[in-house]
């Protein structure tokens, strides 16, 4: 037996998709009402039709190598066209173990466009007047330092920094404490945020890049004149070799010694060029993810929460334990089929493979 990828080259002209449910049904013989015992053992069923192609090698081998049920193929969802119709993305987990016969998921590290959790200053589930997710940071003569909760900009909420004397070049501000996970290495990477404050000559913010174990490589910062009233800015850079991950700070730098606060919200860290703040990460009914071999339906709309944890109702069971946070695939997340049949014909001319059909069945 074997296990192959679906070729990239073919591509379904249509394709059929139902869960072929497992249990028994029970009719009344007095009025007739119907139970009905679930075996929590559904499995996928694909229909799928393959347009006329002048790569005749191609769709031969794939049918006669999936002949007779043995050798096994990894199927994506093509009618979905690889990827959820809500905007979860990111490296998201299980935030908790699943059981057999769960009807919902719990994800966590969900992220979209961007990639940082607690990036909207909502919560503050200590009351300590700072953000989730986000840790106080101080330089130079600050004074009185403060941390407080306000109405953002377009948002319930924001974070505001304060001292009661900030020294000249010396910085009040907060660093993400989570890693934002992503393929940052090379790439242009652009930071957002809304900013306004007062007594203070600029507003500092960083990038600090991490590899995949952790590791600190380089920071990157920039600076921009403190605004009055709120403004959204933006700022690029190119992420170094081998970052996979990234924290972010946002500083209020020094003026006169005087009082000063600088107020923060909708932070945003992306690949590519900055865009409008993105909401917490969705999944729309229908959608498809994968977890440890299954491939699950999204039965209904679902949205993360700040801290980037999402609870999301299936249309089909789990079926085995899933240990907490084990990966989970939002993009053409895969099932292992077999085709029953014990022939797959195509009918072909020189140079040329007329259409053909096969059906698949989900195995595990």
């Amino acid at each position: 037996m074997s296990t192959t990828d679906w070729p990239s080259a073919i591509t379904p002209a249509a394709v059929q998709w139902q869960l072929q449910k497992a249990g028994t049904q029970f009719v009344s013989p007095f009025n007739g009402t119907t139970q009905a015992v679930d075996y929590v053992a559904e499995r996928w069923q694909a229909s799928i039709s393959l347009p006329p192609t002048r790569s005749a090698g191609a769709v031969a081998a794939l049918l006669n190598n999936l002949a007779g049920g043995v050798n096994r193929v990894n199927l994506w969802h093509h009618g979905s066209g690889g990827q959820p119709a809500g905007t979860l993305r990111g490296a998201p987990t299980l935030g908790a173990g699943a059981a057999r016969g769960d009807a919902t998921l719990t994800l966590a590290g969900c992220t979209n466009a961007n990639l940082l959790v607690y990036a909207g200053m909502e919560l503050d589930s200590n009351s300590d007047g700072l953000a989730d997710g986000w840790v106080l940071q101080t330089g130079g003569s600050v004074g009185t330092v403060t941390t407080s909760r306000g109405v953002g900009n377009n948002s319930a909420n924001m974070q505001q920094i304060a001292s009661t004397a900030l020294g000249i070049g010396a910085a009040i501000g907060a660093r993400s404490t989570t890693f934002a996970d992503g393929a940052f290495a090379g790439k242009l990477v652009s930071y957002s945020y809304d900013a306004y404050g007062s007594g203070a000559t600029s507003v500092l913010l960083e990038v600090l890049w991490y590899d995949a174990a952790s590791a600190f490589i380089s920071l990157d910062a920039a600076s921009a004149a403190m605004p009055g009233s709120w403004i959204r800015r933006s700022v690029s850079f190119t992420a170094p070799a081998g970052a996979a991950k990234a924290k972010v700070g946002l500083y209020v730098i020094g003026g006169s010694g005087a009082a000063a606060y600088g107020n923060f919200d909708n932070v945003q860290l992306e690949i590519g060029a900055a865009t409008a703040y993105a909401q917490p990460a969705t999944l729309l009914a229908g959608d498809m993810i994968g977890c440890s071999g299954h491939l699950l339906q999204v039965a209904s709309d679902c949205q993360a929460t700040e801290a980037g944890a999402m609870t999301v109702p299936l249309v089909n069971h789990v079926r085995s334990t899933i240990a907490t946070s084990t990966a989970v695939t939002w993009y053409r997340p895969t099932a292992q089929f077999i085709m029953p049949a014990m022939a797959g014909a195509t009918m072909q001319v020189p140079g040329y493979t007329q259409g053909a059909a096969l059906d698949l069945v989900e195995v595990y």
